[in-house]
């Protein structure tokens, strides 16, 4: 079985969080569409000024609720269905959401299918989105 061609590429972000403007640091395949993915996940739901209906609602559906387990199965189909609107992926699969409601610390790690092989995708707000591979 041969793998696809190549048809995405995404700048790399460094440890700051900002992309890597080197052309040969660029992603492919898969570690580009695991990179897509985490970059939607860091826009905010009302952050992007050209469509505040854009982005991944942490305010209004996962920060300000209570950590039931119903609640942080709503908050896994959420992320879930961010996920699943990049190109490239096919399905999210063992999805885990942990959350403190005390500290308000929230944390997602999901399976996710593409066009070129399974990958692991781990996110926590306000941390650098999944930087290890």
């Amino acid at each position: 079985m041969s793998t696809p061609a190549s048809t995405i590429t995404y700048l790399q972000l460094d440890a700051s969080g900002d992309p890597i403007m080197n052309p040969a640091a660029s992603l492919r395949d898969a570690a580009a569409v695991r990179q897509a993915i985490l970059t939607r996940l860091l826009l905010f739901q009302g952050e992007w000024w050209e469509d505040l209906n854009e982005g991944t609602p942490y305010f209004q559906k996962i920060l300000g609720v209570r950590a039931t387990p119903n609640n942080q199965q709503i908050m896994a189909q959420v992320l879930a269905a961010r996920i699943t609107g990049t190109p490239y992926v096919s399905a999210v699969q063992n999805v885990a959401v942990a959350f403190d409601p005390r500290t308000r610390k929230f944390s997602f790690s999901a399976k996710v299918q593409t066009t070129f092989g399974l990958v692991d995708v781990s996110f926590e707000p306000g941390a650098l989105a999944g930087s290890s591979g």
